[in-house]
């Protein structure tokens, strides 16, 4: 371990795999950093507490505080990719998750965007419409329910199924494996939440997997999905979260 301490905030609601903070556990465990992890629960309405903007303005979950020798008062790193991406550039003290080209830095960057901005945002959107539907009663819920199936099945799912057609192609183009050269890099442990935990997994939008017929429909990512998650590293993260998340 690397005498270096972070403390990483993060928001559950049954479980830490629940949240899309999660895969910054893989990241502080591949990186072997020390570290704690600081849970809470949502709110009725999956918000954040709000004691949370005590650390944030924002309130949002996740957050990362790093304590550095010599210095009274901690940094808070917030935004998943932003954490992923100053974890990687701070404290890869391994050369762990270092690119071996500048095209591969690129493509690399650019997977941190993806997972956020191209991918996430339907996830989300899904997520809520299932809330929506579980949060009126009968018969409203009939109602509500054909209306977010329709949004899903005309957009939300359809930029999904797109999403997850891109990055299958990709994995096939080059051979399966990582998605970035050969070993492990930011774009793996990026796309750990959206695809290891609800597309393959039991993620807040698990289901949308099982719809999708993904292990057949995406067989490449789905080959990355079980190298991935065979990992040491990952292992030791999941096993992390669920002592965790016993401790609510």
């Amino acid at each position: 371990m690397y005498p270096a301490a972070c403390s990483f905030w993060n928001s559950t609601n049954t479980s830490l795999e629940d949240s899309r903070a999660s895969r910054i556990v893989w990241v502080l465990e591949v990186l072997e950093l020390d570290y704690e992890v600081k849970t809470y629960a949502r709110d009725r309405n999956m918000l954040a507490p709000k004691e949370l903007k005590k650390l944030w303005p924002i309130g949002l979950f996740p957050l990362l505080q790093v304590f550095k020798q010599g210095l009274s008062e901690s940094e808070t790193v917030a935004e998943s990719g932003h954490i992923v991406s100053y974890l990687a550039r701070n404290y890869d003290h391994k050369k762990q998750l270092v690119t071996k080209t500048p095209e591969d830095t690129e493509l690399a960057d650019y997977y941190l965007h993806f997972a956020e901005g191209s991918l996430q945002p339907h996830l989300v959107s899904m997520l809520v419409n299932r809330i929506a539907v579980q949060s009126v009663y009968w018969p409203v819920s009939v109602l509500v329910g054909a209306v977010t199936l329709q949004m899903n099945s005309k957009y939300y799912g359809a930029r999904l199924k797109s999403a997850l057609e891109f990055l299958d192609s990709q994995l096939e183009k080059k051979g399966g494996g990582y998605f970035v050269g050969d070993s492990l890099t930011v774009a793996d442990l990026i796309l750990d939440f959206p695809i290891n935990q609800n597309i393959f997994g039991t993620g807040p939008v698990g289901g949308a997997g099982r719809e999708l017929n993904a292990i057949q429909a995406y067989p490449h990512l789905y080959k990355w999905h079980q190298l991935t998650t065979s990992l040491p590293s990952h292992i030791r993260a999941m096993a992390r979260e669920k002592t965790e998340v016993a401790k609510l």
